[in-house]
């Protein structure tokens, strides 16, 4: 930074100054500061100083900076001209012990200052209230302002007009602590030489109506004006512009309380940019936040905004929650208070929420929150890079390799957007910094329970190897959940970041599990973490209501882009056309009318993945190949738990930090093992390995009166095994052991009902107002039925006249069962297919109906 001559500094001075008291409040690593006047014309300019951040605030080094005369005498005289009209200088032009500023400069009300040496407090110490030595000589041009600042502290200050530097206050223009009818001379040095313009009166308050209006001819007594008004002092930014103050009345006149603590009293209040105050109110310092999300540098930027009275009932370790409740008030002026508030505001200085950017392959560039990185970076969350999303379906589609931390990224992205768009759309929600946050942590932790191959495990594996047992991977998640904060010591940092563990907890556990106390009514409220008025948001990471909910939209996107299936639902579409409606007493997410069709969309795009990808019977096959090498190295696998106790694969879930150990890596170690007792499981892995899989028979679907329900599963070998053909039959026996039956429920999330029957919906018209839409108000094409059961075939053999013989067994066992007939029937048993009459009734003519003409039919021209 460089100056033309010496009597100009403070016109940098007073342009960069809030400049440089921002970037000195950065934490050290990131601003070093080197002020040197290159040019100036007095001669070579003075070596350059360098001011580190947190210099000014708290000793980050033995000894602390030094800062050369030629800038102490800068800072001085726009201190003095701050004091001038009775206020204290601001904090970036505050001069202290070997030129460091401190919290509470010397004022007019605050005569000794409070601050110490900085070389004299320990390392990492906030500055505490004590006498500075004498100020250095003040240059020429700070002598005025500083006669006049002890006018101002003899109570001479009613009836005047002080400089325009002086008259702003933290408020806008002509508020000021002097703000009278009368008015007063000032003489000023010109700019260039020594002279002095003749002094000048400046009228009544009342009669300086603009600028604009009071400005003067072009010609030398408009530049000798300007110039006048520019050696007065620095300006105020917009920023720190409060509202009009009235005349300071004498010192001796105020009352005792508020003598050298600088209120001022007006018909606005106490205004933003309240005086520095005296040793009982230096912790004038401040912490942001309107509720929402704060960024790195947005905490920065905010935080002068917010200063806490002692009348308030703030204390210090309040001040980090302040972000959440948006408190406006004035000072501190306790001294036991003052130190504790100065405390908490380096720790808040110091943590900083800098969110984190990661690069996601379907959302883009995200930003995540802080806390949400402590809780990434943690063994318990990274143990989801071991896991596949699709589990058996990436032996399928080559694609398909992500995995459920990238996934578990997305939902708590997408949680994040869909609650801040409320919050931003409906204020009245009272979303808070703390709702947002446990929402994000839900969304980010809603699948820490998953197992090997994810909903193998506990779709697949744990029915047969744990009969019996009721287990969901939503229980896990929320033990697992537990443990990953527990051992890793989160508790302290989501106090730090505002959260109250007692009932955050719980709320994100709701959120992911669903409700904790399950024995409540459900005509009552029953969940504990937020009440009624919030129950919306029980609605965004696993929407129990109508299944519409962020989880689904991350894995639509994500789970297309990495198969190679086109998406049609576009859920940044929806998030802009969601709001909360009340309905029912309870408050529901609700979509506009208009968005109907991206919902049909949605579901339809979720039973396409379904019936393309998640139950695709190739990738079904492996992952029943894989249960049956799990269920045969279940015995023989030893996993240690706490305490050094082993469990088996299908009881780790009993103890997370076995668990935390059980991966896809478990494959691997199957495969690759040498122990005897492990040989069968690991040929049934080589199988896979060299694409001798199960063979695929054929599906068939029952009725729908006729569906084969779960408790019969287990018998359906048996009976096909039983159904060997009576025409042609072949010349082998097939036994149970030879046949896996795989039963797939398909359907739109609700099994029979159609999910879109629980939307509430709202209209242009009148958005407070839930309404429900229909199936026939949308499209005669909709599908009527919502649901349908699938009977898939396998046979373990891999001899061709086996596999043929079986899949007669299996159009014989169809037939008997009244299913559909397979699609290969005719090709892989004529001889049998013509046996059920309802498989031959209808010939080709009739399928054309009467409203589709034939080729024999002749049309007329216009027709």
């Amino acid at each position: 930074m460089g100056c033309s001559s010496p009597s100009i500094a403070p016109l940098w001075l007073d342009i960069m100054g809030p400049i440089l008291w921002a970037l000195l409040r950065l934490p050290q690593p990131f601003c070093s500061l080197q002020l040197f006047p290159m040019g100036c014309s007095s001669g070579p300019g003075p070596a350059p100083v360098e001011l580190r951040g947190l210099h000014l605030l708290q000793s980050t080094s033995t000894a602390a900076p030094q800062v050369p005369p030629w800038l102490q005498g800068e800072i001085c005289s726009v201190w003095c001209a701050w004091a001038a009209g009775g206020r204290p200088a601001p904090p970036w032009a505050s001069p202290g012990p070997q030129g460091a500023a401190a919290l509470c400069p010397p004022s007019p009300g605050c005569p000794q200052g409070c601050f110490s040496p900085l070389s004299s407090l320990p390392h990492g110490a906030p500055l505490a209230a004590a006498p500075h030595p004498p100020l250095p000589e003040l240059p020429v041009q700070a002598q005025h302002a500083s006669a006049r600042s002890s006018a101002v502290a003899a109570g001479d200050v009613a009836g005047t007009a002080e400089p325009r530097a002086a008259r702003y206050s933290g408020g806008g223009r002509g508020h000021g602590a002097a703000s009278g009818r009368g008015a007063r001379r000032k003489a000023l040095p010109a700019r260039g030489g020594g002279q002095s313009h003749e002094p000048r009166h400046r009228g009544p308050r009342r009669a300086l109506t603009s600028r604009r209006r009071q400005r003067p001819a072009a010609g030398p007594e408009r530049s000798a004006r300007w110039a006048a008004r520019r050696r007065a002092g620095p300006r105020l930014p917009p920023s720190a512009r409060g509202a009009r103050a009235s005349p300071r009345a004498p010192a001796a006149a105020r009352p005792a309380a508020t003598r050298g603590c600088g209120t001022r009293s007006g018909s606005a209040g106490t205004s933003r940019g309240a005086a520095w105050a005296s040793p009982t109110c230096c912790a004038a310092s401040e912490v942001t936040g309107p509720g929402g999300r704060v960024s790195g540098r947005d905490a920065l930027g905010a935080a002068h905004r917010v200063l806490v009275p002692a009348e308030s009932g703030v204390t210090g370790a309040m001040l980090l929650d302040l972000p959440a409740c948006a408190l406006r008030v004035t000072r501190v002026c306790l001294p036991d208070e003052r130190l504790k508030v100065l405390a908490c505001l380096n720790q808040l200085r110091q943590t900083v929420d800098i969110m984190k950017v990661f690069n996601d392959p379907v959302h883009g560039h995200i930003e995540i929150h802080p806390l949400l990185v402590r809780i990434i970076d943690t063994p318990q969350f990274q143990r989801l890079r071991y896991i596949k999303q699709l589990g058996g379906t990436y032996f399928v589609f080559p694609g398909a390799s992500h995995n459920r931390f990238e996934h578990s990224l997305g939902v708590g992205y997408l949680a994040g957007c869909l609650v801040r768009e409320l919050k931003e759309r409906q204020p009245e929600l009272d979303i808070t910094q703390r709702d947002i946050l446990c929402v994000e942590i839900a969304g980010l932790c809603h699948d820490l329970g998953h197992g090997p191959f994810s909903h193998m495990f506990d779709g697949r594996f744990i029915p047969l190897a744990r009969q019996g047992l009721n287990w969901k991977h939503e229980t896990a998640s929320v033990e697992m959940f537990e443990h990953l904060i527990t051992s890793n010591k989160l508790e302290g940092v989501m106090e730090l970041y505002g959260l109250v563990l007692e009932e955050d907890m719980v709320f994100i556990k709701e959120q992911i599990g669903g409700p904790i106390d399950e024995t409540i009514c459900e005509e009552s409220w029953p969940y504990r973490g937020r009440p009624k008025e919030k129950s919306f948001l029980y609605e965004i990471v696993a929407n129990k209501k109508n299944g519409i909910d962020v989880d689904k939209w991350d894995y639509f996107a994500r789970d297309c882009h990495h198969l190679g299936i086109q998406n049609n639902f576009d859920y940044r579409r929806l998030i802009k056309f969601t709001r909360v409606c009340e309905a029912g007493n309870q408050k529901h997410i609700c979509a506009r009318d208009k968005e109907v069709g991206n919902l049909y969309d949605m579901f339809h795009t979720r039973n396409c993945l379904h019936r393309r990808a998640y139950q695709h019977k190739i990738g079904n096959i492996i992952e029943i190949m894989i249960t049956e090498a799990f269920q045969k190295a279940d015995s023989f696998f030893q996993i240690e738990g706490s305490k050094g106790k082993l469990y088996q694969i299908s009881t780790a879930m009993e103890d997370m930090e076995a668990y935390t150990k059980l991966t896809d890596n478990i494959y691997l170690e199957i495969l690759h093992s040498s122990r005897p007792e492990l040989s069968e499981a690991r040929e049934i892995l080589r199988k896979i390995e060299r694409r001798e899989l199960y063979k695929f028979l054929g599906e068939t679907q029952p009725e729908k009166l006729n569906e084969i329900p779960k408790d019969e599963y287990d018998d359906l070998a048996g009976d096909i095994a039983n159904s060997k053909p009576e025409k042609d039959p072949p010349d082998m026996e097939l036994t149970a052991e030879d046949f896996i039956v795989d039963v797939v429920n398909m359907d739109y999330g609700m099994k029979d009902q159609n999910p879109i029957d629980n939307v509430l919906f709202y209209c242009k018209a009148d958005p407070s107002k839930a309404i429900r839409i229909s199936k026939e108000q949308v499209s005669r094409l909709l599908p009527g039925t919502f649901s349908e059961q699938v009977i898939r075939v396998y046979c373990k053999h891999q001899d061709p006249v086996i596999v043929l013989a079986a899949k007669q067994y299996f159009v014989q066992w169809c037939i008997k069962r009244d299913f559909t007939k397979p699609q290969d029937g005719d090709v892989v048993a004529p001889h049998l297919t013509p046996l059920k009459q309802s498989w031959n009734s209808r010939s080709r003519d009739e399928y054309v109906t009467a409203s589709e003409p034939s080729c024999k039919q002749k049309l007329s021209f216009n027709k």
